[in-house]
């Protein structure tokens, strides 16, 4: 159940209507781009920190600005850095262009940061 003074973010659906298991992801993205201090509080309290990282590293709901901000709040290029095998090409490959849209560089840029060599 979402806490009643959470209510005025879900101004789409009805709140009474939401599972914060079943709907946990349209829960995270929307507090994550429209949720006050209290709201990304509950969020905290609510889910583990590795479900909002999958969230915040996946949404394509977030706008750019908030996907760069939680991104740097959330150390998601950095946990991306410490778990990709630079053996393993396609996990690299796809580890660098999500840091690189994140952070609106180039994915070259952050492939030379992270050790690895790109070929296109």
């Amino acid at each position: 159940m979402i806490p009643n003074d959470l209510k005025q973010h879900f101004w789409d659906v009805d709140p009474g209507t939401l599972n914060w298991e079943e709907h946990k992801r349209y829960i995270i993205e929307l507090l994550l781009e429209h949720g006050n201090d209290e709201a990304v509080k509950w969020l905290f309290r609510t889910y583990a920190e590795s479900e909002i990282k999958d969230v915040a590293a996946t949404s394509r709901l977030l706008s750019a600005k908030s996907q760069r901000y939680w991104g740097l709040r959330l150390k998601l290029w950095e946990d991306l850095k410490r778990s990709t095998n630079p053996r393993s090409s396609s996990t690299a490959f796809l580890s660098i262009l999500l840091v690189a849209a994140i952070t609106q560089t180039s994915p070259e840029a952050r492939a030379r940061e992270m050790g690895l060599t790109m070929s296109f």
